[in-house]
């Protein structure tokens, strides 16, 4: 009898901590946005230099400032000239794209705030030569079906 209540107890301490782990709720995706990539950077950081950043500011809402490590480098063939390894020392930010080619990228996608296993802590410094950029103006989220739009 003792040992089926052992038995009962250790399976109920079995069955409420499997069932009792709050597990991480993942943000749902946008409806489908367009925008346009108007810069680049890489981290910093050896663990994360392999991830190329890109800044996008969505054409409705042109004041929500985003960047995501979620395209593919074969998107879009970019002129020579604009995509630059590591990031802009006088500023600390992206390379922003030259005026005449600023809106020239337009993209289609779905987008979310990334969950903590998405999250790339890219490392920037910080000594600058000039103003730093205001990264905290800025968003990192994820992308989902991603697709070039024709201009």
């Amino acid at each position: 009898m003792k040992a089926s209540i052992r038995i009962l107890f250790l399976c109920g301490i079995i069955f409420f901590t499997a069932f009792s782990c709050k597990k991480e709720n993942t943000p749902e995706w946008s409806d489908f946005v367009e925008g346009y990539i108007v810069g680049s950077f890489q981290c910093n950081d050896s663990l994360n230099l392999q991830y190329r950043g890109y800044c996008i500011i969505p054409v409705e809402n042109n004041k929500e400032y985003m960047y995501t490590f979620s395209i593919q480098d074969d998107l879009i063939k970019f002129p020579l000239g604009i995509i630059f390894s590591g990031y802009d020392t006088s500023t600390g930010g992206p390379f922003f794209f030259p005026d005449s080619l600023r809106y020239s990228f337009k993209i289609r996608f779905k987008y979310r705030k990334p969950n903590s296993s998405e999250v790339v802590n890219c490392i920037i410094a910080y000594n600058t030569l000039g103003p730093t950029f205001p990264w905290e103006k800025w968003q990192q989220v994820v992308f989902s079906e991603v697709s070039k739009v024709s201009p």
